[in-house]
């Protein structure tokens, strides 16, 4: 054996001893123990399983959730419950299973607090289970635990003794809860060498609270407050308020929400601060749109109009030259006929009616051509000067012709 170690571990069961007789043991070796080389080696699964990486989309530390769903997915209800309670509060799980059922059921809150001595140092803690494990705590509770009283052990597991024939439930133990999770690592593929550590390991649960801490930006005096750590600057924890501290609390319980919780609700509430700016510069483009949409029904009722009366004129204008057509028409088959009448008159010759010319005249006559063609002339004359049957026309009004179409008065200028 290393000298090294011979070292640790003699001290290790010194300690252990005053520990567990609620002494704080403080005394440290007056000889320096040499450095472990193996340490570096010993937590080399630690820097393979991370939990906290960066972000690169928000420039953020984002905590890995998957992984440690993948973890207590391994786990029973109360190894989950036991696991998140060791993560958010940056408890030893000695120090965990100290407690009773009293000392968390009756709290109502959504957040136990947590007030004690470690028994490792005696440094007094005060800490918070986030809501996240306060609500598996209770679930385990009410599940598992529904008829024990205030004074029995919060947390307990079946031992069996080679000198008792039944199995008999005692107070968990740090060793069986390191056990099951060797073996809930196990089953997710994770391996480890001699000399290495599981990097899901109990611990590892109380380190990850304090990379929470620093992650969040809180302050050293807050920080160990709640690890439980010395304080250096002279200032007793037990001066600092309840409510401060939970305030500072609430700033780590992101980086602590294993199921998204507190990061979830954050989100969400940036989601809808985004849709509630989105929804009013929505309404402001509606406003504007329907501004646009009215102008434009206005420009395009004009446009009907307009339109509707540009068809009436057009077909206005066809039936009036279609009725100026009708009319030079008539007129002119009235000309043809005037000439007809001009040149062919009606005669009653033995009693029957003919339409003769001059000349047919003439010989029908059996005169002279001459005395015709006076006589022709006289009848010309006298029909002519006979007055004319007035006849029906349009009303004229000062150089344009009034016509009525659809209902409306119009004038051809």
């Amino acid at each position: 054996m290393k000298e090294s170690s011979a070292y640790t571990i003699a001290y290790g069961y010194l300690r252990g001893f005053f520990v567990n007789h609620d002494v704080a043991f403080k005394k440290k070796w007056k000889k320096s123990i040499p450095k472990v080389k193996r340490i570096r080696k010993a937590l080399k699964k630690d820097s393979v399983y991370t939990f906290y990486d960066v972000d690169e989309k928000t420039m953020t530390i984002r905590f890995n959730r998957e992984l440690m769903q993948r973890f207590l997915s391994n786990l029973k209800l109360r190894d989950v419950a036991i696991t998140l309670a060791l993560l958010s509060s940056s408890q030893d799980s000695g120090d965990l299973f100290r407690l009773n059922i009293g000392d968390v059921y009756e709290q109502k809150n959504g957040r136990i607090f947590l007030e004690g001595n470690r028994r490792k140092t005696g440094v007094l803690y005060r800490t918070f289970f986030s809501k996240e494990a306060t609500k598996f705590i209770k679930r385990y509770i009410q599940q598992e635990r529904q008829n024990a009283e205030d004074g029995e052990p919060l947390f307990i597991y079946t031992a069996r003794h080679r000198d008792q024939q039944e199995p008999i439930e005692e107070r968990m133990a740090p060793n069986y809860l390191a056990s099951i999770y060797r073996d809930a690592a196990r089953r997710m593929g994770i391996k480890w060498e001699n000399g290495e550590h599981n990097p899901l390991r109990p611990k590892r649960m109380r380190h990850l609270f304090r990379t929470a801490c620093d992650t969040a930006g809180i302050s050293e005096l807050y920080t160990n407050a709640f690890m439980g750590h010395t304080n250096h600057q002279g200032q007793d924890y037990s001066e600092l308020s309840k409510a401060k501290l939970e305030l500072e609390y609430l700033r780590v319980e992101p980086f602590l929400t294993v199921y998204g919780e507190a990061e979830e609700s954050l989100e969400i509430k940036e989601e809808v601060r985004k849709l509630e700016a989105r929804t009013l510069d929505l309404n402001k483009e509606i406003q504007e749109q329907k501004i646009i949409i009215n102008q434009q029904d206005k420009l395009l009722a004009e446009t009907r109009s307009q339109f509707v009366k540009l068809v009436d004129f057009q077909i206005w204008k066809d039936q009036m030259e279609q009725q100026i057509r009708e009319e030079q028409e008539a007129f002119k088959e009235k000309l043809e006929w005037q000439q007809e009448a001009d040149r062919r008159r009606k005669f009653t010759i033995d009693g029957e009616e003919k339409w003769l010319d001059l000349f047919e005249w003439q010989e029908a006559l059996g005169i002279s051509f001459e005395e015709a063609e006076e006589r022709w002339f006289k009848d010309n004359v006298k029909r002519k000067e006979q007055p004319k049957p007035k006849q029906k026309s349009r009303k004229r009004l000062a150089g344009c012709a009034k016509f009525k179409f659809r209902g409306h008065v119009r004038y051809n200028w």
